[in-house]
Parts: C-alpha cells; structure tokens; sequence
C-alpha cells in the first residue's frame, strides 16, 4: 500500500530527529570524556612528579589508563559516531516519537499513533478509506511541529562545568612548573624504563668519550656537584657494586679492568642514582697467531721449512718468504718494508697472506687495522739475510828442476754453497820483445761441485807455444754456484813466466857449464888420485900373506872415498843430464862437457871393478 504524502513527511522528520539525537549524544560523550581522561590524567602525573613509582606501578596505571580510555571513547565517542552514520542499531520511529511526545505534550501520543495507524494500514489487506483519512488528518495536524527541536544541543555547555577544573590546573601547571607535567608524562609513556629520582646533586662524567678498545682498562672520571655533596660514590654494573676512589671532594674515579664488551653502568650516592650510561667496546684488531713459510733457492739444495708465531729471520739470500697470519676483528692488515707499506686484504675470513723474495737485511713491521681503528703497537722484527759469499782459492806452484817449461800446481778453492767450475787461465803478455794483450785462454779442471775442493795440475808451458824472450801471465780462477745473483769467481795470484831470451840462455848456460867443469875436472883429478892410491894398496896386498889393522884401515879409507867418489860421479851425471835437457830445450849442448863426461864414466868404470 502506498504511503500518502503526509506520513512521508513525518519520517523525514523523524530521520532529521534521530540524527540530531545521536549528534547530542556525540558531544556530550566528547566533553564527559575530556573531563574524565583530563582528571585520570591529571592524577596519574601529578603522582608520579611526586612519588616517583618504579617501572611495576607505573606499568598498572598507563595499561589502566589505557584500557579506561579505550573504553570511555567507544562508549561515548565511537558509538555515537557509528550510530550517526546509521552504522549498528539505531533507535526506532516509535522511540522516536515517544521522545518527541515526552518533549512536546500538546501532542502527546498523536505522533505514536500515527505511526501505529500506519502499520496498521500496512498490515490490513483490504482498502481501509477510514483509516487513510485518519492518518492524513493527524499528519496535517503534526506537521507544524519541529521535531528537532526535541533535542537542544545548547544544554551540553552545563557539562563544560566538568572539564573545567581540570584544564584550568593543567594550563596552571604548563605555565608554573611544565616539567611537572612533561617529566612525568615521559616517565608513564615509558613505563618500563628505570628513572631516578633527581638528586640534590648532580653526577657528571668528564671523559670525552665512553668509548674503549677491547681488552684494555677504562678509567671513568666523574664530578659531582650541587647544594648537597656526597661522601663517597658508588658504581654499580654486572650486578656488582663497586666504591670510587676520591679525588678531592667533587672529583672521582673508577678503573674498569680488562673491558671485553659493551658495559652499561649506574651511579650511586646517598640513595640517588644516575642515569644509566654504557662504555662502547671498540673491537681491537688481533693478530692471533702466524707462520712464514721459507722457501729456499734450489741451487742450495736445502729444504723448505715452516716456522711459526717468529717473525725474526735468518735466511740465505734468494730466499721466497711467505707469511700467513690469522687475525681477529682485522680488515685490513699493514706490513711495512723500510718505506714501502703494503695494505693487505683478506685472503680468506681472518687470514691474511704476503710473500716476497728477499735479497737484503731489514727491519719489518706489522700493524693490524679495522674501520674503527688501527692497532696501536706494531710487530717489529728482524731479518737478517745471509749474501752468498764470494769463493776463495789457494794454490802453490813448484817448477820442475829439469826444464824450464815445466811446473806443477797444487791448490785448494772453498764456498759457502758449493764450487761450480775451475779453469786454468793464461794469455801472453808479451812476444818477440813487444807488449801485447792477447785474448785469454782457458784450461777447464775437473770439479766435483762440493764445498771444498782441492785440485792438481800439471802445466807443460811448451804446449803453449812459447819461444826465448816471451812472457806469459797465468792464474786460477773458481766459480761458485749462486743459483740468485750469477755464480761469481775469484781469482788467484796472478804469475808470470818469463821465458828467458837466447843470450840469457848463453850466459845461463855457460855460467852453469863452466862451475859444471870446474867440478869435473876436480872429481877427474880425485878419481885419478884414488886410482894411484888403489894401485899402491894392490902392490902391498900382493907382498903380504896376513893383513894386519893398519892396512885394512887403509882398505876401508880407500873404498870410502870411492863410494863418495861414485856418488859424486852420479851427482855429477844427473847434473850433466838436467843441464843438458834444459841446454836442448833452447840449443845444443857444450862438446867439451860431453868429453868430460865420457871420462867421468871410464873413471867410474875403473873404480867399480876395484
């Protein structure tokens, strides 16, 4: 059934009421919940400036106050709102307009029934004329009326009254004493937090920095001032109290020991505390432990060894160091060689590599780093290197008493690594009367590459070529077998061998043929002698049957002087022969000393058959 046009307009009217009705309740919710969350409030705080509440209660009153003004703004605030927007159970048109009536009596229950006729209508099937004249005359009867007016938004300033107060004491306090209200407040938001009470005095920590390298010591300075000084200060931390030593009436002091990680601390005197600070640990870069790998030159044939937590060396020259250090809290690691720094990175997680090959003595260091600092000391040490050394030779020389042109050699070389090779070495200097520089020559001698070696060698100068008057420059010379640098050598004294020029010879010669005949023609004239001594002592020999002590003292005089006789015979022949091959190695030899030898030897001849 249709509605007429009069009823529609009530509703309208009653949907404007339920509106303003809800809009009445919104306001007067947002003052009773101002008042009452400002007073809560007000109460909270001022007791805690005053009493200081520990972080337990303190934590009661925000989740009581919490939980209150949750409950307060949905009741009063978010309820209402929901319900303007028509979100949840909204009152009826018959409770509306029972409020209606109860405000407006002159119509009373007319607005009821009309609402009551018209569900009536609805309800009835058959077509009730009566009924819709009734409605439309009570509809016209009600439209003058103001339905809003039911609700008066202005009676909600009488519960102002209740907010008042306390927004007068809060303004009051914000402008004596906002620290009152603001400390407090803070302390509440953050329940559970430990603060302290002010004291009368006040703590101060002089150091610039709560800020230290892992493992060292700490020392904390702290002054105290204010009206009222206390005796003695405390430290508290890792649930121990600890006393700090006093300066003088304002200043003292604590030494934290061997600090290995963050440490937060508070202060205490009289009963009153700081705030809680905390030392930072910087973490220090470690070197833990090392080792250097010593790879040696393959010419010593020395083998590779591995030393650790050493950095002093000493090594042979050539040699291929490695070192592997382990660090911990290291980023990067510093090695310094004289003025050259080398930065390392990681190798792998706290391992750090370097290798160089050293050929000279130094000083090293080594300094961890990480990118809070540097470690303050660096690892010095020491390498000393051992160069190899220089060879050394020795040789003696003998010449051959038969010849000019024959000598010997013996000789001796060292090395602190081994010999490599030993070469006889001879130039000319000088050929037929002129100085020359002629390119050397090189004889190689056996070598047994050991530490020591002694060596022989036997030089016949003939092979060389050599003619009267030449001269020849000769020497040893030995390699080491330096495997770094290049084998180096050393050389022996060098010699000269002069050949003696053609009148040299010939006056040599003839000095040496003449004192050769002068002893000659002695040893002919005593040979000579011994014979008539022989022949007399045979005469004798023959007249007597028995001989008696005088002639065989005779006899062993006689035989005597022939053995010195035949040994100065032989001595002469040697010498005969030597003076002749030296004679034949330049020109012929004298005739006459050949005649004199030939007697010497019929002399000898004589003699033996005695």
């Amino acid at each position: 059934m249709q509605a007429n046009k009069g009823y529609q307009e009530i509703l309208v009217k009653l949907d404007a009421f339920i509106r303003k009705y809800y809009k009445n309740q919104l306001l007067r919710g947002t003052i009773y919940s101002f008042s009452l969350l400002l007073s809560f409030y007000l109460v909270l705080t001022v007791s805690e400036s005053f009493i200081w509440f520990n972080p337990t209660v303190r934590s009661v009153f925000f989740w009581s106050y919490v939980l209150t003004a949750g409950w307060i703004l949905y009741k009063w605030i978010f309820t209402p709102l929901l319900l303007l927007n028509k979100i949840g159970k909204i009152i009826s048109y018959d409770e509306a307009a029972k409020i209606i009536g109860e405000h407006f009596t002159d119509i009373n229950d007319k607005l009821l029934n009309t609402l009551q006729l018209f569900d009536k209508l609805e309800n009835n099937d058959q077509n009730n004329e009566l009924l819709l004249a009734s409605i439309d005359q009570k509809s016209k009867q009600l439209r003058p009326v103001p339905f809003t007016s039911a609700v008066d938004l202005s009676k909600n300033k009488k519960y102002i009254k209740y907010a008042l107060p306390s927004l007068l004491i809060l303004i009051g306090i914000l402008i004596i004493a906002p620290g009152l209200i603001s400390d407090s407040t803070k302390r509440i938001l953050f329940h559970n937090t430990q603060f302290t009470k002010p004291a009368p005095f006040k703590f101060t920590i002089t150091n610039n920095k709560l800020q230290t390298t892992q493992f060292e010591d700490y020392s904390l300075e702290v002054k105290v001032n204010g009206k009222e000084l206390p005796q003695e200060v405390y430290i508290e931390y890792n649930g121990n109290t600890f006393k700090l030593d006093k300066k003088d009436k304002l200043n003292f002091n604590y030494v934290f020991r061997n600090l290995q990680k963050n440490t937060p601390f508070q202060l205490m005197a009289d009963g009153f505390y700081s705030d809680e600070y905390e030392i930072e640990i910087i973490p220090n870069p470690l070197i833990v432990q090392f080792s250097v790998d010593l790879n040696y030159p393959a010419y010593l044939q020395k083998k590779n060894e591995s030393i650790k937590n050493t950095g002093d060396l000493y090594i042979p020259a050539g040699t291929q160091v490695k070192w592997n250090f382990g660090t911990q809290n290291t980023s990067q690691l510093d090695v310094r060689f004289g003025d050259t720094i080398y930065h390392l990175n990681q190798n792998s997680e706290n391992e750090f590599i370097f290798q160089k090959r050293l050929m000279n003595g130094l000083q090293y260091s080594v300094r961890s780093v990480n990118s809070y600092i540097a470690s303050k000391d660096s690892m010095v040490y020491t390498i000393n290197v051992v160069p190899d050394q220089y060879p050394t030779i020795q040789t003696e020389e003998q010449k051959d008493t038969t010849s000019y042109q024959k000598l010997f050699f013996r000789g001796i070389t060292r090395d602190d690594y081994g010999i490599s090779k030993i070469n006889f070495q001879y130039r000319f200097i000088k050929r037929d009367g002129q100085s020359v520089n002629e390119k050397i020559n090189s004889v190689a001698i056996n070598c047994n590459h050991t530490l020591q070696e002694q060596f022989f060698y036997y030089w016949d100068i003939s092979t060389a070529g050599i003619k009267p008057g030449d001269e020849l420059e000769y020497y040893f010379e030995a390699w080491d077998n330096d495997g770094v640098s290049g084998p180096k050598s050393v050389k022996s004294q060098a010699a000269v061998f002069k050949a003696p020029s053609l009148g040299e010879l010939a006056q040599d010669a003839e000095q040496k043929n003449k004192a050769l005949k002068n002893e000659m023609e002695s040893s002919i004239r005593k040979a000579k002698e011994l014979q008539k001594s022989l022949d007399a002592i045979q005469k004798q020999l023959l007249n007597k049957k028995n001989l008696d002590f005088e002639d065989k003292k005779k006899i062993n005089d006689v035989l005597k002087q022939q053995k010195e006789l035949e040994k100065k015979i032989q001595e002469l022949k040697e010498k005969y022969d030597q003076n002749n091959q030296l004679q034949n190695e330049m020109k012929s030899p004298d005739p006459e000393l050949a005649e004199k030898e030939k007697q010497l030897e019929k002399l000898d001849r004589k003699s033996t058959r005695l």
